[in-house]
């Protein structure tokens, strides 16, 4: 195997499970970024001996020296079959099959030739031709949708690439908008990584891959993936002129989009008070999306702290909790009123998680519960006692008769 890759491989997997340690990422929670032990040679010498195949050089390099089966494109790398009869891969390849005989088509059920590599989910999947002229190329197997077998990749190298690239742009995608001032080693080496891919994906004119066409991505989404890029490197003014070119390529909340990007421009400024009146503006909507409601009143919550408004950082911090209803935006909340010393307000706060599910006693019980992450954080830092007054607080209204 090429040791290059191997490394290369090895490199991009601990970047990608230091960046995304909690699986945030599709088809994170099944692998964690982490590959089983590889196959040994005898135990793969006696699989292509009992199935009738040799496997392509790439994939059996990969098995023998990387890992047997997990991280991998959508939910993970399937490990090799068990069931080699029903597997049926020395037969022709299905892909192959007379393009007038649609009975293979028909029935996602027939194999034959084909390699399962990955399941995509909704009974879609991955799969290597092992017979036939197409030999070593990866296919998606979209017959459950009736949408035929559709090529993927040149090779299984080039598609366990492709997906590392494209894994890394989620995480940017994600991570960027929110990312800040700090930069640690993994975040470095991750931006370096994924400038080029953004860059490729936003060209119009840039080359596209079999994915791209499987899987689309909006131009919007790559005009975005790239301005969050622009941030990240201080390229404010680039930045600015892909804000205002957003409403030019969705007709989805083009000016809301172009004022949730004004105010990150802003906040990565230090401009605290043009990043509050971009979101302003952006928030006078009442008929936005969740999300971007949710983006924007963040948005308004960063720079009401950086201006040191507390009353209204309050009340903006206690209006993304109602509106997202996630506990956290609640411990947020409750943590700015232990700062101000309000106690029974804090407490307040932590029973409202969950509207009206429980009353009284109930009620101060399950903030107890739910505030567990809370109370951890809390005794770690500066805010200790006020969370052990604030526990106190909740266990007394909890035992109430």
């Amino acid at each position: 195997m090429d040791r290059d890759w191997a490394e290369h491989v090895r490199t991009r997997l601990a970047l990608l499970r230091a960046l995304d340690e909690d699986s945030q990422l599709f088809g994170a929670a099944r692998h964690e970024w982490t590959l089983a032990p590889p196959v040994t040679r005898g135990a793969l010498e006696s699989f292509e001996r009992r199935s009738g195949v040799t496997l392509p050089d790439d994939l059996r390099g990969f098995l023998l020296e990387l890992g047997a089966s997990g991280a991998g494109p959508y939910y993970g790398l399937s490990p090799l079959p068990e069931d080699l009869e029903a597997a049926a891969l020395a037969q022709p390849f299905i892909g192959d099959a007379d393009p007038g005989d649609d009975t293979i088509m028909k029935d996602p059920e027939r194999h034959g030739g084909d390699l399962e590599l990955a399941d995509h989910g909704c009974g879609y999947r991955s799969v290597l031709a092992l017979t036939g002229p197409r030999r070593g190329q990866v296919f998606a197997d979209l017959r459950e949708a009736h949408d035929g077998i559709r090529p993927e990749a040149p090779s299984f190298r080039a598609w366990y690439d492709e997906w590392l690239d494209r894994a890394l742009v989620e995480w940017a995608q994600r991570a960027l908008p929110d990312l800040g001032d700090e930069r640690s080693p993994e975040l470095t080496a991750a931006l370096t990584a994924v400038a080029p891919l953004i860059e490729r994906a936003a060209d119009p004119a840039g080359p596209r891959t079999p994915h791209d066409d499987l899987y689309p991505t909006s131009e919007a989404d790559r005009l975005q993936a790239l301005l969050a890029l622009r941030i990240a490197q201080d390229r404010f003014d680039e930045a600015l002129v892909l804000a205002d070119r957003l409403p030019e390529v969705t007709t989805d909340e083009p000016t809301a989009r172009r004022l949730l990007a004004r105010a990150r421009i802003a906040g990565a400024q230090g401009d605290a008070l043009g990043q509050l009146e971009a979101a302003d503006l952006g928030l006078a909507d009442e008929s936005l999306w969740f999300a971007t409601r949710t983006a924007l009143l963040r948005q308004r919550e960063h720079a009401l702290r950086e201006l040191d408004r507390r009353p209204e950082l309050l009340a903006t911090t206690l209006e993304r909790a109602r509106h997202t209803r996630e506990p956290f935006a609640y411990f947020d909340a409750a943590w700015l009123q232990l700062e101000d010393g309000d106690i029974e307000n804090a407490a307040a706060t932590l029973m409202s998680i969950g509207g009206d599910e429980a009353e009284g006693p109930a009620r101060a019980s399950l903030a107890l519960d739910t505030a567990e992450p809370l109370f951890i954080a809390l005794e770690d830092s500066e805010q200790a006692d006020a969370g052990d007054a604030l526990r106190a607080h909740l266990e007394r209204l909890a035992a109430a008769s």
